[in-house]
Order: C-alpha cells, then structure tokens, then sequence
C-alpha cells in the first residue's frame, strides 16, 4: 500500500486496523460501563427514598417531631402501617417546648410508642428520620443530656413483644413530617385519625403506590 508516497506494508495496516478498532471499542465499553453506574446509582437512590412496608407479622410506625425555637410548644406526628402498606392510623400531638430538637425527636418517638401500645400492637418497627435518636434508643451511642427520655423510651419498649427502632432519610418519612407540622384540630393537644386524613394523602399514595 502507498500513502502519500510512502510504501506502507500489508501487515502494519492490519495491525493499526486492529488497534483502532481496540480503542474504539474500549472506549464504547467505558462509555457503557459508565451509563450502567449511573443507573444504578439512580436505582439505589430510588430506593433510599422509598418507604418500604415491615415485613410479615409487624407494622410500622413513622414519626417525626417539629422543633421551633420561636414557638412555646413543639408538635409530633406519627403514622402506622401494616405489612401490606395499609393505613391502621395516624396522631399528631403537641408538647412543651423541649430544650433541643434532639429532645423534640424523643419526644415524638415516646408518644408513638404509647399510642402503638395503646392500640394493641406488639410488633412494632418505629422509623424515624433523626439518625441520632434512632442510635441512642438501640444504645449505640449515649447523651447525659437526654437520660431521662431514654429510660423512659426503654421502660416502653420493654413492653412490647418485639420492637426495632431505624432511620430513614426526610423523603420516605414524609408523611410523618407533614402530620407532625400539621395544626392540631379543636385547639387539643392531641388528635388520632382512624381515616386517612387528607393533608397525607397525596403523600400516602406515593409511598403506597411507589414500589
């Protein structure tokens, strides 16, 4: 083969061939390699933002505790679901103003704890959206500062038949945090809905639906 006046043998031809096409298809392969982290990146996000349903024989109680410096009282909220994502009930409360939104979140958790007990139920996940309460009340870590609410927490959860106490992040705990902002009816302090109400709605349909 000649090119550009230059005498260029068979077998070096064939063999640039056959590294460029090498390269062209390590280089696809890469390119593809990446689309698939992505996607999967993707689908692992989906997930942590998905409420997921207790597995068989327990339900699952989300809460979540609203803390406002400006204000005397702070509110909680909480939702229960069965196994099958099944609406059993649902509360919002309201509370002296805790010392710290720490407090706030214990706080939420207790009064869950003693409605859930109150309603018959013995297998019971509390899921929470505060990584920190969710350590202390399975004794990983420890605070002088909230003592008395931990014993509390563990006095209740003796109770119970069998309890786990886990975290989630803010998006699959949503309707939880709305119940918790919500204004309690009738100027009570605490308010239980045997119905779905409807400012969770919206909210309730997508953690149902989105599996």
């Amino acid at each position: 083969m000649i090119f550009q006046q230059t005498s260029i043998h068979w077998r070096t031809t064939l063999q640039t061939a056959y590294f460029d096409t090498k390269e062209w298809l390590e280089a696809y392969q890469t390119v593809d390699k990446d689309e698939d982290r992505k996607e999967l990146r993707r689908d692992m996000e989906h997930q942590r933002n998905k409420w997921i349903k207790p597995p068989t024989g327990f339900v699952k109680c989300n809460y979540d505790g609203a803390f406002n410096n400006t204000q005397i009282e702070t509110r909680a909220g909480w939702i229960i679901r069965d196994e099958l994502g099944i609406f059993k009930g649902a509360a919002h409360a309201s509370n002296q103003q805790p010392k710290t939104a720490l407090e706030g979140e214990l706080k939420a958790l207790l009064l869950a704890m003693m409605n859930c007990w109150s309603k018959g139920y013995r297998h019971v996940i509390f899921e929470g959206d505060n990584i920190n309460v969710m350590k202390l009340a399975n004794g990983e870590t420890t605070n002088i500062d909230v003592t008395n609410w931990i014993r509390d927490i563990w006095r209740w959860a003796a109770k119970f038949e069998e309890i786990k106490f886990c975290w989630t992040n803010r998006n699959s705990n949503l309707c939880a945090d709305i119940l918790a902002k919500q204004v309690i009816p009738s100027f009570s302090s605490f308010h239980y809905y045997s119905y779905v109400p409807e400012f969770i709605r919206d909210a309730m349909s997508n953690d149902y639906f989105d599996h």
